[in-house]
């Protein structure tokens, strides 16, 4: 139930597309990970995950993915959760609201999960604007758990790696 729970999660993330410009343009393509035949999934899996440790954010996502999804590799939701966090905290939109969405799977995590839609409610990318706006209306904060969530929100733009324009 969990893993299908943080499946949903993500698939929310995916299914929007915007033609509004965003700053998260150059990570919207996959990764090429090298995969010429179908039978080089091994292969592919390892360059892409190279890549993540690396800290290519486009990478870490696809990563995150693919573990949700099983695509290459074992499906591992909780490993999928992690290298979403990493690529959020490397800039990449998308996976700032995959973060947000995998914090409401704790108990306490409403503060934080609004603090992430917070960040994605400022980006570039519409779609990822409007999502966030809507994750944020959707959890009826109170006054009180706004003004932790704007606070938690400052304190990760400040970790957060920006991409340099």
């Amino acid at each position: 139930m969990r893993w299908m729970l943080i499946f949903l999660i993500f698939c929310a993330g995916c299914s929007r597309r915007s033609e509004a410009p965003d700053n998260d343009a150059e990570n919207a393509e996959p990764v090429q990970v090298g995969q010429k035949e179908p039978g080089d999934s091994k292969a592919s899996i390892e360059v892409l995950r190279r890549a993540a440790e690396d800290g290519q954010p486009a990478a870490q996502r696809e990563l995150a993915g693919r573990l949700l999804f099983g695509q290459g590799v074992n499906a591992d939701p909780a490993a999928a959760v992690v290298w979403a966090r990493k690529a959020a905290l490397n800039g990449d939109e998308t996976a700032s609201l995959w973060t947000g969405r995998a914090a409401l799977e704790k108990p306490d995590g409403r503060i934080e999960a609004a603090a992430w839609f917070l960040i994605g409610k400022t980006g570039g990318n519409a779609a990822i604007r409007q999502d966030a706006a809507g994750e944020i209306e959707a959890l009826q904060l109170s006054e009180e758990e706004l003004a932790k969530a704007v606070s938690r929100g400052a304190e990760l733009k400040k970790i957060i790696r920006t991409k340099s324009k």
